[in-house]
């Protein structure tokens, strides 16, 4: 009996997981093969109850990009996702960007985004670092999806 009430409450638990929608069509086999290491990359340390905040991170070697196309790709999916570009730095190969918080102050309360862009054989490592402030939370699981949203953008072309 108690297994089976386990089991129950785990599917339903789980159930409240799964997306009803499906795949993007958009989504290249580039990105199918090398979005796992996004996956398999992402971090997250500290808590919206620490003094420090919560990051969030991750990074991927994207192959047969020039780091000025990635660039640009990320620039446009981090505007598309409401994110304020304010720093792009082609030379250094830096992204930086916010997001606005609700009943926050503007230029201080808001979550920010660093992505690093460096040159390697053959492509670029993109790495992404986003810190939320003591008292911001957002899920896991959204912030996954959404740094590793960046890195399929740059691997499909938008």
């Amino acid at each position: 009996m108690k297994h089976t009430i386990l089991t129950i409450a785990a599917s339903l638990s789980l159930a409240g997981c799964v997306t009803t929608q499906p795949p993007a069509a958009s989504s290249a086999p580039a990105a199918q093969t090398q979005a796992p290491a996004c996956i398999q990359n992402f971090a997250k340390t500290g808590s919206s109850l620490m003094p420090s905040g919560t990051r969030y991170s991750t990074q991927a070697l994207i192959t047969g990009v020039s780091r000025d196309d990635a660039m640009s790709r990320a620039a446009a999916k981090l505007a598309q996702d409401g994110l304020d570009l304010k720093v792009m730095d082609r030379v250094g190969g830096l992204i930086t960007a916010s997001n606005k918080v609700i009943g926050g102050r503007a230029n201080r309360d808001d979550a920010g985004l660093v992505v690093n862009f460096t040159n390697v054989p053959r492509g670029v490592r993109v790495r992404l670092d986003f810190k939320m402030a003591f008292g911001q939370a957002a899920s896991d699981s959204n912030m996954q999806d959404n740094l590793c949203g960046v890195i399929n953008a740059i691997l499909t072309g938008g």
